[in-house]
């Protein structure tokens, strides 16, 4: 028997999104109400908490009642407030949060600058494969561990 046969498994099985993306929390931005529920079947089917509001306003009420998550999937035009609005908001606050912006146009100008602030920001098209998906927000949370401007890893005292 080949010893390295069952490290390949081991590999295989730790990069499966389930098992990294078990328990992230990810606030999914989104006014139409299918894809929407499209998006959180999706994370949720990958072990994710996932979370739902119809537009930035409300994900930013959710943000001041005190719930914290891990990434952002958000829409860039919606009512009330936009992705964008939500991301320069959200900013402030957590440089380090990883945002996804999920649109029907890509290319546009103010979805390119937004990517550029501080903090990791991609985006999607409206119609990305759940792979595709699946396999950017792995990236995301991998990254961030490893990251030593991680808050998570961050010490409050130095060590004496």
């Amino acid at each position: 028997m080949d010893p390295g046969a069952g490290q390949a498994e081991l590999v295989e099985a730790a990069l499966d999104p389930c098992c990294i993306l078990r328990g992230v929390r990810v606030l999914v931005v989104e006014d139409v109400p299918a894809l929407a529920l499209r998006l959180a079947l999706v994370l949720r089917q990958a072990g994710c908490i996932v979370r739902t509001a119809p537009d930035g306003q409300a994900a930013l009420e959710m943000c001041n009642d005190g719930w914290f998550f891990d990434i952002l999937v958000s829409d860039v035009d919606m009512p009330r407030m936009s992705g964008l609005a939500l991301l320069m908001v959200l900013r402030r606050e957590r440089p380090w949060l990883p945002v996804v912006l999920v649109t029907s146009e890509p290319d546009r100008i103010d979805v390119q600058s937004a990517l550029l602030a501080e903090g990791p920001s991609f985006v999607l098209p409206k119609a990305v494969p759940a792979r595709q998906l699946l396999a950017l927000l792995v990236g995301l949370m991998c990254r961030r561990f490893r990251s030593l401007n991680n808050p998570l890893l961050r010490l409050e005292r130095p060590i004496r």
